[in-house]
């Protein structure tokens, strides 16, 4: 039997740790899914890679649900807290893999390697939120310019739809002035919903709320007489803060 020691070409937990700060715990868990092939174990290696997709998935949906007002700082201890954390479990792994025969002199890739995968799995990571940024945004559907700096952007709807709806605001003066406004009209299951862009905070006194109660009271007839409007006011990402439906 051969006594020579065991050395695959392993990324060691410094490089593991490099790439998960540079490109997410995705990167990080691919050079550590490298590692369990390079040991043998491919099945082993599946786990991980799904663990890091996993993760980043969770990182990503957490993000763009969290409320803006969660401090940059909370942000940074978890992506810190993550490359530390694999980090450690990358040292545990090399430890056990030398105990058990599978790694006893490895010979370590190139830290440039390491960060070569972090900056992949970077692009990678900023391709998939852009490309669901642009896939939700409002501003990718089609449009009616209703005066110059307010749009009617519709998705699920027809053209003609969307003109009558976006007469229907225009006569209750939702449209006047000269701000900026976009209001996006989706089709729902029970008819329309049209949404808007408010600052949740300005609904604190109860006088923004009721005037939106009453908005939604005045289309309703105009525009689903047989089935329901849903107003809703959205934070910046078109996420509903408040939901008004006419009685």
């Amino acid at each position: 039997m051969s006594t020579e020691p065991t050395r695959p070409r392993l990324y060691e937990p410094e490089s593991i740790a490099i790439a998960t700060f540079l490109g997410s715990p995705l990167a990080g868990a691919a050079l550590w899914a490298i590692n369990e092939r390079r040991v043998g174990r491919a099945g082993k290696a599946w786990s991980v890679a799904l663990l890091g997709v996993v993760i980043t998935v969770v990182l990503l949906a957490a993000s763009a649900l969290v409320p803006p007002s969660v401090p940059t700082a909370a942000w940074t201890g978890v992506n810190l807290g993550l490359v530390f954390g694999l980090r450690q479990l990358a040292t545990t792994w090399l430890e056990k893999a030398r105990a058990d025969g599978l790694a006893t002199e490895p010979v370590f890739e190139s830290r440039w390697k390491a960060a070569g995968a972090g900056g992949l799995g970077l692009v990678l990571v900023l391709g998939v939120v852009f490309g669901l940024g642009a896939l939700f945004d409002p501003t990718s559907h089609p449009s009616i310019e209703v005066r110059p700096g307010a749009h009617l952007y519709y998705d699920g709807v027809d053209e003609a739809d969307a003109r009558h709806v976006a007469e229907v605001l225009e006569a209750t003066g939702l449209f006047a002035g000269e701000h900026a406004i976009d209001v996006l009209l989706t089709r729902t299951a029970e008819g329309h919903a049209i949404s808007l862009v408010i600052d949740e905070q300005r609904f604190e006194d109860g006088e923004l709320a009721g005037e939106m109660a009453s908005l939604a009271a005045a289309v309703q007839p105009q525009i689903d007489a047989g089935g329901r409007t849903e107003l809703r006011a959205c934070d910046e990402t078109w996420s509903p803060h408040h939901t008004y439906r006419a009685p």
